[in-house]
C-alpha cells in the first residue's frame, strides 16, 4: 500500500492543494489564484532564517546564557508567519481536514516549488511550518512525513530496496578546506564512522577526508554506495552559490561539479546527505535551493539536507539511531520524521527543523525482517516490494526505449493494481508482449521486469 499525500504546489500567484496515492490521479484540495505574499511577512520570515542561520556561531561562542538567546515562541512565530504566507486560505482549510487524528496512520505532506516561483519563499525553513490553530508544528507530528518534491522528466523517483543479503554500504566524504578551523569537522566525521560499526549489516569505510573529484568518481563507480554522507561548507548568495571543492590546491567551484561527481555511478545512491554551510555566516540554503533538486532530477530517490550549519550529525539526528533506522526497514520519510521527533525537546529548540528531506515516493533502504507475506504499511513500516514496485524499479532503471515509449510502459505499471500478486504480474506483462507491438528496446525492459519478478518468487515465497 502506498502512502496518501498531500501536496502543496506553489508558483507565481497560485497556491493549490492536491490529495490522493501516488500514481493515481489526485483530487484537487484548495487552491489560491490571487496568490500574493505579504511582503512584510515575507521579510520577517527572512531574517528570522538568517538569525537561526547565525545560531551555530553563537552556540560556539562564550556568550553567557546562550542557550535562551533563542526561546521556543521564536520559532513558533516564524512558523506562524510561514502558514501565513501560503496556507491562509482554501489549501490551508483542506490540509487541516487531511491531518489524520492522534494514532492514526501517517499521511504525506509534500511541498513542490514551480521553476519560476520566488527564490525569497524557496528559501525559508518551511520545515517549521505551524498551524495556529491547533499548535501543530507539521514536521513533528508523527502523523505527517514533511518532504519536498522536484518534480523530474521521467516522473517519481523510486528508492529501491538493498538485497536482503547484502550490505548497506555508506560513504563519508569531506568537501573542506585544510584550514585547521575545520579540524573539527573532520574529528565529528571520524567519530561517526566510528559509531556506525557497530550497526549490523552496514560498511562504513574509513572518511574520505579530500575532495579530489576523479579520485571520489572512480571510488563511486568502482563500488556502490547506497548512502552518501558529505560535510562540507558553501559561500555566495543563495542562487550563485559556489561550494569548495579541494581539487588539489583548493578552490571554490559551481555545485555542478559536485553533482557530477557525486552521480558517477549509474546505479544511483538511495540517499545524499548534505551537510553543508556557508563560509562566513553558516547560510545552507544551497542545500535546498540547488544542491539537492539537482541531485533529484539525477535520479538520486532521497536527498536529506541540513538547512542551517551544524557539527556533530549525532547531535542533528543523522547518526547512530538515525542509520539503524533505515537499516531496520524503516521508511526514509518515517526515519527523518522520528529524528524530527527526538530533536523536538532538544536545545537550541530549532534543531528539530534543520532536516530538509528531497523526494518523489519515499521507500524503505532495506527489508523490514519478518514472517510470512510482508507488505508495505503507510505508518512508515517498511517490506519487501510489491510486484508493480518491481516492475516500476525494472522500467525506471532502463534506458534503452526513447522517452515517450518509457513514459508508456511507467504509465502502463502504474496502472497495474497496487497489490498486484507476482504469479499475475507475470501473466500481465505476457499479455502486453503479446497484444501491443514493441521495438527490441521495449521488448528487452518487459524481459527484465519478468526476470527481476521471478527472481523475487522464490525468495519471498509470494506465488
Amino acid at each position: 500500500m502506498s502512502t496518501p499525500e498531500f501536496k502543496i504546489r506553489i508558483g507565481p500567484g497560485i497556491v493549490e492543494g492536491e490529495y490522493g496515492l501516488p500514481g493515481s490521479q489526485p483530487q484537487p484540495a484548495g487552491q489560491d489564484r490571487n496568490f500574493s505574499p505579504d511582503p512584510i511577512i515575507l521579510a520577517t520570515a527572512g531574517l528570522m532564517n538568517k538569525w537561526l542561520g547565525f545560531w551555530g556561531r553563537i552556540n560556539d561562542s562564550k556568550i553567557r546564557g546562550k542557550d535562551h538567546l533563542l526561546e521556543p515562541d521564536t520559532v513558533e512565530v516564524l512558523g506562524t508567519h510561514l502558514w501565513k504566507l501560503i496556507l491562509e486560505n482554501d489549501v490551508g482549510k483542506e490540509l487541516k481536514k487531511h491531518i489524520p487524528a492522534e494514532g492514526k496512520p501517517a499521511i504525506r505532506l509534500s511541498i513542490e516549488f514551480d521553476d519560476e516561483a520566488d527564490a525569497r519563499l524557496k528559501g525559508l525553513p518551511w520545515e517549521f511550518l505551524y498551524e495556529p490553530d491547533n499548535s501543530w508544528y507539521l514536521a513533528a507530528k508523527t502523523e505527517l512525513l514533511l518532504t519536498r518534491y522536484v518534480s523530474t522528466p521521467k516522473g517519481r523517483v523510486r528508492v529501491s530496496q538493498v538485497g536482503e543479503r547484502e550490505e548497506v554500504r555508506a560513504l563519508l566524504i569531506a568537501a573542506l578546506p585544510e584550514d585547521r578551523i575545520f579540524s573539527g569537522e573532520r574529528e565529528d566525521l571520524r567519530k561517526l564512522q566510528t559509531a556506525l560499526t557497530d550497526v549490523t549489516r552496514l560498511t562504513v569505510p574509513a572518511p574520505v577526508t579530500d575532495w579530489k573529484p576523479d579520485q571520489i568518481a572512480q571510488q563511486l563507480r568502482r563500488t556502490e554506495y547506497h548512502i552518501i554522507h558529505v560535510v562540507g561548507i558553501c559561500r555566495g548568495e543563495p542562487g550563485h552559490a559556489q561550494i569548495y571543492l579541494g581539487d588539489g590546491g583548493g578552490s571554490f567551484q559551481d555545485p555542478a561539479v559536485f553533482v557530477d561527481t557525486l552521480t558517477a555511478n549509474p546505479i544511483r545512491p538511495r540517499l545524499i546527505i548534505l551537510q553543508l554551510c556557508d563560509y562566513i555566516d553558516g547560510d545552507a540554503t544551497e542545500n535546498f535551493e540547488r544542491l539537492a533538486p539537482a541531485l533529484i532530477k539525477r535520479q538520486v530517490p532521497a536527498v536529506l539536507a541540513l538547512q542551517y550549519a551544524a557539527r556533530q550529525a549525532d547531535q542533528v539526528g543523522l547518526g547512530k539511531q538515525f542509520y539503524e533506522s533505515l537499516i531496520d526497514g524503516d521508511h526514509i520519510g518515517a526515519a527523518v520524521q522520528a529524528s524530527r521527533n527526538r530533536l523536538r525537546n532538544s536545545l537550541p529548540p530549532h534543531r528539530f527543523g534543520m532536516p530538509v528531506l528531497y523526494l518523489q515516493e519515499d521507500g524503505a533502504l532495506c527489508a523490514r525482517r519478518s514472517s510470512g507475506y510482508v507488505t508495505t504499511t503507510p505508518t512508515g513500516a517498511s517490506s519487501t516490494p510489491w510486484a508493480r514496485e518491481v516492475m516500476y524499479d525494472v522500467a525506471d532503471r532502463s534506458s534503452g526505449p526513447g522517452k515517450e515509449e518509457m513514459d508508456r510502459i511507467i504509465d502502463w505499471v502504474v496502472g497495474l493494481d497496487a497489490g498486484i500478486g507476482f504469479e499475475e504480474a507475470l501473466i500481465k506483462i505476457r499479455e502486453r508482449v503479446l497484444t501491443v507491438p514493441h521495438d527490441k528496446a521495449t521488448q528487452q525492459v518487459y524481459r527484465d521486469m519478468s526476470k527481476a519478478l521471478r527472481d523475487m518468487e522464490p525468495r519471498h515465497g509470494r506465488v
